[in-house]
Order: structure tokens, then sequence, then C-alpha cells
């Protein structure tokens, strides 16, 4: 069952036993195509599956595997009490995937970081060809200008201010090409 509270699914497996989906992490939200990372909650180790995969008969939804023990009455009171204890659990589980979280944003800064340096490498190759002095580059904050949606007068490529470093020189975006405004009156 959801709680729309705190974005987590509990459900249950043969394979893995009690589960946690943390809908909070980013490769878990609504719409995302990519694997789902679930909590096995029996030993406290992550496993990642196909998004389409998320069905029974492999995995149930804990109120629907709880539903599914009704003829046996004894079992079901057990299995109750023993998924109540999984959840009171539940900040130690979260605890893996703030791990998760962490990685992620490394991952997404590292990735920032060198296409940043490939694209101001790209701009420098660009002035340099047409003997223009480079004067650096950096991140167009939206809090100085209002954000823009254009494209490259070199390449024709899109640009938006939104996601990319301007020329430190003409205050233009770069463009992945390496263009900028020093260049366009050539």
């Amino acid at each position: 069952m959801i709680n729309t509270m705190e974005d987590v699914i509990w459900g249950f497996s043969e394979k893995y036993g009690w589960i946690m989906l943390d809908r909070t992490i980013e490769r878990n939200r609504v719409g995302k195509k990519k694997g789902l990372m679930f909590v096995c909650c029996r030993d406290l180790t992550l496993f990642e599956i196909d998004w389409n995969e998320w069905l029974s008969p492999l995995y149930f939804l804990a109120e629907k595997y709880i539903e599914s023990l009704n003829s046996d009455s004894s079992k079901q009171t057990v299995v109750n009490a023993e998924f109540d204890a999984i959840k009171a659990r539940e900040s130690e589980f979260r605890d893996l995937y703030n791990c998760i979280k962490e990685e992620d944003e490394k991952r997404r800064t590292e990735a920032i970081k060198e296409k940043r340096i490939k694209l101001e490498k790209r701009h420098r190759a660009f002035l340099e060809a047409r003997n223009i002095n480079y004067h650096g580059s950096s991140v167009v904050l939206l809090s100085e200008k209002p954000r823009r949606i254009t494209h490259c007068y070199n390449c024709k490529g899109s640009l938006d201010s939104k996601n990319d470093l301007g020329c430190n020189a003409c205050k233009w975006i770069l463009c992945d090409c390496g263009a900028c405004g020093c260049g366009y009156n050539e």
C-alpha cells in the first residue's frame, strides 16, 4: 500500500521477503523507466528490478499479500505482527537509500563538472581558431538575467541559459560546439 505522506511502498516477495520502495529516490519516482531500487528488509540489502517486473506473482503489495492469507487466520495474525515490526524499522531502511542519494548526487555533480570542462575546451578551441582571446566561462545565473532559449548561429543547435555556461567576455550562452557571441561578427 502506498503511504502518500512518506512515499513508501511496502511489498512482499517469496525471494526477498518484506521489501520497501522509497519513491523519494530519483530512480524510484513515478514515470521513471529505469530499474526500481528496493530494500530487502530481511538482510538490509538493496536490489534492483525492472519497473515492469513489479507485478504479482513475483511481487505483491503488502496489503494484497496479507489479504491473500485470508484462509489461514493464524498465519495472517503472525504475518501482520511481522509486518508491523518491519514497518517500525523504516528509518533503518531509509538510511540505505540515503547512501544511494549521496552517490547519485556525486555522480550527477561529476557529470556536470565533466560536461563543463569539455565545453570550456571546445569554447577555447573555437576562439583560438578565430584568433580571439579566451576569457573563461561561468554558469549563467538566472537570478541575474531572465531565462533565454535560442539557437546557435554557428551550428543551429538549441541553447538554454538554464542549462548552459556563458562566455565571460561577451556574456552569450556557450553552445556545445564551443561558439559564443565573440565569434559572431567574423
